[in-house]
Parts: C-alpha cells; sequence; structure tokens
C-alpha cells in the first residue's frame, strides 16, 4: 500500500495560492491573436494570459473542439495497462487506472499538445490519485514558478520541495501548442460567418421600397412607420422621381462564395489538429483511396500521440509514484497492441474449446506461431502413456507432466502483449 500523507496534503498548496479570474472574452481579430503571441513570447516578461483567454474563446468553435476531442478519445479509450518487471500485474496500478481521475490525467496530458506547457498538481489520497490542471494563465514555465496573479513575476517554485512532489509537467517550456497555429483559421472563420449572416439578411428576404412626394414628410413618416410594422424584411424609403439599384460582385449570388471560405477555414484545423481532412469531412469526390491514404495518416497520429503518453507516465508520473510508496520500480506502463489483444482474448477461447472438445494440435502450432518439436511423434507418445498411468493411479497431473507443455507454452507466450 502506498504511503500515507501526514498531515495537511501538500498537494493542494498550489491551487490555494493563486488569485483565480474569470476568462476575459472579448471581440477577437487577427490583429489580437498576434499581439497574444508577441505577449507570451516576450523574452524579458511573458504574459501568456491573452493568449490563453484566446484559446478559451476558440474553442467555443463547434468543429475545433470536436477535432480535438477526437484526438483525446483514441488515447483514453485505448487500452493501457501496467506490469511490474516481471511481466505481471499489479493490483492496485490497476485500480489507479481503471478510474475516473487516470482518464483526467490522461486528457490533460493530451491536452498540453494543443494548449501547450501544462502544470498537473496530483493529491495522493489512499486509494486514488485527483489531478487539479494548474490555470496556465498562473504559470510562468520559463521562470518555473505559479503566480498568484498573472502580471507576477515572483511566485511559488513548483520544481523545488515540496511542490516538486506533487506535480506533473508536461510539454516544453516554452511551447505555446497547437491552437497558436490554429487560432487564426477559427477567427476567420467567425468573421465570414457573420457577413454571410449579413449578407442572408439582406439577400435571403424580399427587399422592399417604398416612395413618398418629396415634398411631404408626414407622408414619409407614415410610410416608415407601415414598413417597420410589416415585418423585419429590408426596406428602403426614397422620394418619389428616384430610384435604388443593387450592384451585385462577380462571385455567385446565392451565397457560395462565404460557404467556401467556411470549409477551407474547417479543413485548415483539420490539418493542423488531426494531419488530414478525410476522416472528419468527405470530400468532394469521395475518393476511397485517398480516404485510405488520410486514414493512415490519422493512425500514424495516433501511434505518436500514444508513445508520447506512455513516455510521460514512465519517466515523470512513475517516479511521482515511486516517491509515493507505489509499487512501480522496474514496471512500466504500455498500450497493448490490437493484434496482440485480439491473440490474447482468442487462446482463451481455444483452450476452453480444447477442453470440451478434441482439437488438432497442429491448428494451435500453425495459429499461434510455436515451432513444432522435431520429436513431436515421440512426446506425443509419452503424454499418452502419462495420461494412462496417472488414470490407473487415479491421481491428478502434476504441474511438471509432459501433457500440459503445450498449453503451458502458449500461456506464456501470451501472457504478456508487447507495448506499442
Amino acid at each position: 500500500m502506498p504511503a500515507k500523507n501526514k498531515g495537511k496534503n501538500p498537494g493542494q498548496i498550489l491551487i490555494n495560492n493563486i488569485d483565480i479570474r474569470q476568462v476575459y472574452r472579448q471581440h477577437q481579430d487577427i490583429e489580437s491573436w498576434r499581439k497574444a503571441i508577441r505577449s507570451a513570447e516576450n523574452i524579458y516578461n511573458p504574459y501568456r494570459r491573452p493568449l490563453y483567454d484566446l484559446y478559451a474563446d476558440l474553442l467555443l468553435d463547434g468543429f475545433l473542439s470536436s477535432e480535438i476531442q477526437k484526438r483525446i478519445n483514441a488515447i483514453t479509450n485505448s487500452e493501457l495497462v501496467f506490469t511490474d518487471k516481471n511481466g505481471e500485474n499489479v493490483e492496485i496500478i490497476d485500480t489507479l487506472i481503471d478510474s475516473i481521475e487516470f482518464e483526467k490525467i490522461l486528457t490533460e496530458i493530451m491536452n498540453s499538445k494543443f494548449w501547450g506547457y501544462s502544470l498537473i498538481e496530483l493529491d495522493f489520497q489512499p486509494e486514488k490519485i485527483v489531478p487539479t490542471l494548474i490555470d496556465r494563465r498562473y504559470v510562468k514555465p520559463e521562470l518555473g514558478i505559479v503566480v498568484k496573479n498573472p502580471v507576477d513575476i515572483t511566485g511559488l517554485h513548483y520544481l523545488e520541495p515540496p511542490y516538486d512532489k506533487y506535480v506533473l509537467a508536461v510539454g516544453e517550456k516554452n511551447d505555446l501548442g497547437a491552437l497558436m497555429k490554429v487560432a487564426q483559421y477559427v477567427i476567420y472563420k467567425r468573421g465570414n460567418f457573420g457577413d454571410w449572416a449579413q449578407y442572408a439578411e439582406l439577400f435571403g428576404m424580399p427587399f422592399r421600397k417604398g416612395k413618398y412626394d418629396g415634398y411631404d414628410e408626414t407622408a414619409r413618416a407614415q410610410l416608415d412607420e407601415a414598413l417597420e410594422k410589416a415585418g423585419s424584411a429590408a426596406y428602403a424609403i426614397i422620394p418619389e422621381g428616384t430610384d435604388i439599384e443593387f450592384i451585385a460582385n462577380n462571385s455567385s449570388g446565392n451565397g457560395e462564395l462565404y460557404n467556401a471560405l467556411r470549409k477551407a477555414c474547417n479543413e485548415e484545423i483539420s490539418v493542423s489538429i488531426a494531419g488530414q481532412t478525410l476522416t472528419t469531412a468527405q470530400g468532394d469526390k469521395g475518393a476511397r483511396s485517398l480516404g485510405e491514404v488520410h486514414e493512415s495518416v490519422a493512425d500514424d497520429m495516433h501511434q505518436s500521440d500514444k508513445r508520447f503518453v506512455r513516455r510521460i507516465l514512465n519517466s515523470q508520473f512513475k517516479l511521482l509514484l515511486e516517491m509515493h510508496g507505489y509499487p512501480v520500480n522496474g514496471g512500466a506502463f504500455m498500450f497493448p497492441s490490437s493484434e496482440e489483444q485480439d491473440k490474447s482474448k482468442k487462446i482463451k477461447i481455444d483452450l476452453s474449446i480444447a477442453k470440451r472438445q478434441p482439437v488438432d494440435d497442429d491448428y494451435f502450432y500453425e495459429t499461434y506461431g510455436i515451432p513444432k518439436p522435431d520429436n513431436y511423434d515421440q512426446m506425443k507418445e509419452e503424454m499418452k502413456l502419462d495420461r494412462e498411468m496417472m488414470q490407473q493411479l487415479k491421481e491428478p497431473p502434476s504441474p511438471g507432466n509432459k501433457n500440459e507443455n503445450l498449453i503451458n507454452r502458449l500461456k506464456d507466450f501470451f501472457g504478456q502483449a508487447p507495448a506499442t
């Protein structure tokens, strides 16, 4: 059982020493995006709050948030195991892995890919480890401190005792995440939607024109009131003898230009987050071969995410577990390959069937790639004699008998699936 903290749990010291403020949401444009990046990259006093406020606001975009969640789900939905140096499962670590809190840890590790450097505070409780993300606006990784207010340049050094035993730092110190690149496309798309909505308002409803005697102001006022009460469609009131004309540009008159810009922005978001587009939105022609290429790119990115998460768990996180008394020395976290998971399930089914009805031994040798002994016939005959002798003696076979060799070898062979 892991060692328990004595007295007040110091795992919540950092989060209790910052002055949390709400996200500042404002109109975002390309200039505000550039200013936020310059502020975050300032050499002398990096100030990341404007950039992270921008990120939080941009994640209201459904397409972007969906793309990010797809990559996170690919990790949290994958099988993850921990085995000790002997290849055996560790029950207490299995319990940790199969918890809501551990899924949150995996989620925040993956979020560092999009937000950049992330600091996770861990509260080691008897039966679970509760993670709390330290608001990134209050973390200055270049200085290794957590500040009370985002503008401060002094604070708590989280890489020094006692904080260092309770924090998991993920990512490079100067990493601002993939959202820095994606932000421009979300901003363009928002502006495009505003223009598109205005276009629909102007040209999607009938336009009304009212004329009045240019010298009769009373008639003009009455006409204005009547048109205003007649509905929300646009209208114009002009003097008698004048005219109003709408001059169309060279683009399509049905607003397709706005839709094309929306699609282009979404494609750039997909390429930046998922590495491709066709696993999210079908292309114009839906070419199968191109879709397969894009699916391969998505698989490569998923494997890269697995390696990233596994390395964080097997380095920093495992070290923290060891500090708190968890039996992890010599062991490792790993994602079993899907092929080996399938074979592990298959061998259980095959062995269950073999206990109830005869199964050709060659099936096991060929299916699971186990070399067949050169003296197979001789060993088979010896096994038959051993069974007959034991049946006569009415004694159960001992663990070392030869008739168990094949099954034991199969169990040993598939006892541990290799990591991906």
